[in-house]
C-alpha cells in the first residue's frame, strides 16, 4: 500500500504524472551548449524542485515542461553557434591558400 502512496497525491488521490527532470538536462545545455538560455533552463529546474518540496505537483510540471523548452532551446542555438563557428574557421582556413 505504501508503494501506491508513493504515484497519488494523497490529499486528492489524483495520480502524479512523474515526468521530472531535475537539475541534470539545464547543467549540461548551460555548460556545452548555449549559457545565456541554459541560465532560464537552471532556473525553471529550481523552481520545480521547490514545488515539488511543496507538494504543488501542477506548478512543477508547468516548470518542467517550461524548464525542456530552454533546454531543447539552449541544444539547438548551441548546435547552430558550433556550425557557425567551425564555417567560420573553414573560410579563414580556406582564405590562406
Amino acid at each position: 500500500m505504501q508503494k501506491a502512496a508513493l504515484y497519488f497525491d494523497e490529499i486528492d488521490e489524483q495520480p502524479v504524472k512523474r515526468s521530472f527532470r531535475g537539475y541534470t538536462p539545464a547543467i549540461l545545455a548551460t555548460v556545452l551548449c548555449f549559457f545565456p538560455i541554459g541560465i532560464f533552463s537552471l532556473i525553471f529546474a529550481s523552481l520545480e524542485k521547490k514545488s515539488i518540496a511543496y507538494g504543488r505537483w501542477d506548478d512543477a510540471l508547468y516548470y518542467a515542461k517550461k524548464g525542456q523548452i530552454y533546454v531543447k532551446a539552449a541544444i539547438l542555438f548551441g548546435f547552430v553557434m558550433w556550425l557557425l563557428v567551425i564555417s567560420c574557421l573553414f573560410a579563414l582556413i580556406g582564405l590562406d591558400d
